[in-house]
């Protein structure tokens, strides 16, 4: 009976909490591009500043999103929270976290600007965007109705929660199970954000 208002608490929160996501991301690039990196001569120094960056930029708007949809059922009525259902949230967590982590990367342009069209290219526009050229290129060159099965699962593991939505509403029909999906996306933020540690630990040293 909540699945409706759960669907669109969620949506609502994902918005939000994309913008905060995306004006840390901007702030993390205005330091970069101003004096901040005449204090990461250390090595101990560039891990601690990368890391605080990630958990700002990624992790911290993601469980707060997650949270904002418990806190106010707790509230009115503790028993609402064990009739939820918790794939959608935890689908929609695993990837804004993935999607987060990579504003981390464009804040490493040391660009506002780049920063802001990717942060919303990503959250308002791709995930949609990516859906419909690949229906629309498959139609046009194969003549057939929906993707093929492996770009369906690519699409799946890169957008979890997005293709949970899509594929339910019909637009499509997934190959894949949601939470199995999930872990192809744990591993790809896995990489994603170990990859920019090392990067930046890297490319940002003193010498």
């Amino acid at each position: 009976p909540y699945t409706g208002t759960i669907s669109i608490s969620l949506t609502l929160a994902h918005l939000i909490f994309s913008l905060v996501s995306i004006s840390l991301a901007a702030s993390m690039a205005g330091e970069l591009r101003s004096t901040s990196l005449f204090h990461l001569s250390q090595p101990l120094r560039r891990i601690e500043y990368s890391v605080s960056w990630l958990l700002s930029i990624a992790w911290l708007p993601s469980l707060l999103m997650a949270l904002s949809l418990f806190v106010p059922l707790a509230t009115f009525d503790p028993r609402l929270v064990l009739r939820v259902s918790f794939q959608p949230i935890y689908l929609r967590l695993v990837e804004d976290l993935l999607t987060f982590s990579i504003f981390c990367w464009a804040a490493l342009s040391k660009r506002r600007g780049i920063v802001a069209f990717i942060g919303l290219f990503f959250v308002l526009i791709l995930p949609y965007l990516t859906m419909v050229l690949m229906s629309l290129i498959f139609y046009v060159f194969y003549q057939g109705t929906n993707p093929p099965t492996l770009l369906l699962a690519a699409y799946e593991v890169l957008f979890p929660s997005t293709a949970s939505t899509l594929f339910m509403g019909g637009i499509a029909q997934g190959v894949l199970d949601p939470m199995k999906a999930s872990i192809g996306t744990l591993l790809i933020l896995a990489l994603t954000q170990g990859t920019y540690l090392i990067y930046f630990i890297r490319k940002f040293e003193v010498k």
